[in-house]
Parts: C-alpha cells; structure tokens; sequence
C-alpha cells in the first residue's frame, strides 16, 4: 500500500492485493488521519499475543450507497505459523451502461507472522512520515 497525502482530515491509500496467483486487484479508499494509528493499535494487539485470534481492517464501507473506494480485510491467527488472510475490496462507483458500478473483488492468500511483522514496521513508518509504503507479502494458499 501506498499513502498519498490528500488534505489535513484525509489520506489516500492506493492497494494493491495479490493473491500468490494470478488475481490483482487496486482500490484507492480515502483514510482519516486517526484511522492509520487506530489500525496499527489494534494489528500490535492482534500481533503481539502471537496466541491466535482474529483482526479486522475496515477502510471505508462496501456498497452501492457508498461511492468511495474501501478496503476490508479479515486475518486470522488460529494456525500456528501462519496468517490466513482475506479481502474484500471495492473501486469507486464509476458509469457504467445506465446506473453506476464499482469493480469488487474477494481474495485469500497467507502470511506469516514475521512478513506480518515486516508490514507492522512499514505502517508505523507510514504513519511517523519516515515512509510512504507498506507491504504485506502473502503467498497463495496450499
């Protein structure tokens, strides 16, 4: 993920979620500057009992009557050594034919707990200015 500053309540986040295959898919939702460090509290909570349980990231909602991007992601500790992790991702609401659409997507994929460490680090620093990404690195799941 890629934060671009937008105003002095906002920031844009450009996604992109892979699933380890062949499936991408980008959402650009808008984020106000206290959800970033209320994210990263609640994935240091979820990360730091390494004892399993289940996180939930919620940027924006999904749903006709929202036109903003959003982004929602579900990871799940319960397995030892592994971060099962799943996405529901909406575009902006766009024309398209007589009424207006958002591209939707609805993908899985696996991390561990020290690529799940990794991204922690990138979001402090995106939220500290020190950087303006954050990767989590997943791969498909067996």
């Amino acid at each position: 993920m890629t934060k671009f500053p937008c105003d002095e309540d906002m920031s844009t986040f450009e996604i992109t979620v892979c699933d380890g295959a062949a499936s991408l898919f980008l959402c650009n939702p808008y984020v106000g500057h206290r959800e970033l460090p209320e994210t990263i509290q609640a994935l240091e909570k979820f990360g730091a009992g390494g004892q399993g349980g289940c996180v939930e990231l919620r940027w924006r909602e999904l749903g006709p009557e929202y036109g903003l991007a959003a982004f929602h992601a579900v990871m799940d500790f319960r397995q030892f050594g592994k971060i099962h992790v799943a996405v529901k991702a909406q575009s902006a609401r766009f024309e398209f034919g007589n009424g207006e659409v958002a591209a939707e997507a609805k993908l899985y994929f696996v991390t561990e707990p020290a690529l799940f460490d990794n991204f922690l680090r990138g979001l402090r620093a995106l939220r500290d200015g020190h950087s303006n990404t954050a990767e989590l690195v997943g791969f498909r799941p067996q």
